[in-house]
C-alpha cells in the first residue's frame, strides 16, 4: 500500500478524491491486518511455538 499513493498521485495528481481513496484503503486494510496477525497468533499457539 505505500506504493500505491505515489504511483496514484502521480497517474491522476493531487485532489480531493487521493485522501477519499487512502481512507478507503486504510478501511479496508486494517480488518485485514488483524485478522491476519490474529490468526498468525492462533496458529503460534496450537503448534506450541513461542
Amino acid at each position: 500500500m505505500a506504493l500505491q499513493v505515489p504511483v496514484v498521485a502521480v497517474a491522476s495528481g493531487f485532489g480531493p478524491l487521493l485522501l477519499a481513496g487512502l481512507v478507503y484503503a486504510m478501511v479496508l486494510a486494517v480488518p485485514a491486518m488483524a485478522i491476519a496477525a490474529a490468526a498468525g497468533a492462533l496458529r503460534r499457539r496450537l503448534h506450541g511455538m513461542a
